[in-house]
C-alpha cells in the first residue's frame, strides 16, 4: 500500500483537504508544469474537499466512515486562529493509526490541546509510531509560551517512557524554559529549532 500524506487546512468560513502520494511532489505533473501536488488530477478525490459557510461537511467527517487511515504516514494540519470550531484531536489520532511525521501550524491554545492528546492514557498511546513532530507557533508575538514548552517536554518524556521515542522535534515560534528543554534533549535524538529560555 502506497505511503500517503493527509494535508488538512481550516480557516474562519472555508476549509480544504487533501490525501496524495508522498512521492508526487517530487515529479511535475504531466497535465501542467505545476507540481502534481497542486493537480487535482492526482488528488484523491475520495478526501478532495473544498467547502465554506454553506455546507455542512468538515474535514473530518470522513473519518466516521472508513477508519483507520492505515495508509497515511504524513499528516499536516494548519489551522488558523480565526477557525473557532473545536479540534477533534482525539478522533483525528485514532483514525490515522500509522502516522511517522506530524507538522502542526497552530495557535498556543490548540498545539497545548494537541500535544496534550498525545500523552499516555489508561496504557493507551495514539500515533504509537510517530518519529518527527513539527511545531509551529502562529502567533510570533506571544510573550509567553512556558505552559507550552512544558506541555511538549512532559509528554514527550511520558511516550518515551512507554517506549514511543521521537527521532526528531523541531519547534519553530517560542521558546523553552532550560530545564524543560534539557528533558526534551534526554528523550528525543533531533531537536531543533527552540529558542532556550534561562529564566
Amino acid at each position: 500500500m502506497p505511503h500517503k500524506v493527509f494535508d488538512i487546512e481550516l480557516d474562519d468560513i472555508q476549509y480544504d483537504f487533501t490525501i496524495y502520494d508522498n512521492d508526487l511532489d517530487k515529479l511535475t505533473c504531466e497535465h501542467q508544469d505545476d507540481l502534481v501536488d497542486n493537480c487535482l488530477i492526482s488528488l484523491d478525490q475520495t478526501f478532495c474537499h473544498y467547502g465554506g459557510t454553506t455546507l455542512s461537511i468538515t474535514p473530518f467527517s470522513s473519518f466516521c466512515h472508513r477508519p483507520p487511515l492505515i495508509s497515511i504516514r504524513t499528516f499536516r494540519i494548519n489551522v488558523t486562529p480565526r477557525h473557532f470550531q473545536r479540534v477533534p484531536w482525539h478522533d483525528i489520532f485514532s483514525a490515522l493509526p500509522t502516522i511517522q511525521c506530524l507538522h502542526a501550524m497552530l495557535d498556543d491554545t490548540r498545539l497545548i490541546q494537541m500535544i496534550e492528546v498525545l500523552a499516555p492514557h489508561s496504557q493507551v498511546v495514539l500515533a504509537p509510531q510517530l518519529k518527527e513532530l513539527s511545531l509551529k507557533l502562529y502567533e510570533d508575538d506571544v510573550d509567553d509560551t512556558t505552559c507550552l514548552g512544558r506541555c511538549v517536554a512532559d509528554v514527550l518524556e511520558q511516550r518515551a517512557l512507554t517506549g514511543m521515542i521521537l527521532d526528531k522535534l523541531i519547534g519553530w515560534g517560542f521558546y523553552m524554559l532550560k530545564p524543560h528543554l534539557m528533558k526534551v534533549r534526554r528523550v528525543v535524538e533531533d531537536v531543533q529549532g527552540f529558542e532556550e529560555n534561562d529564566q
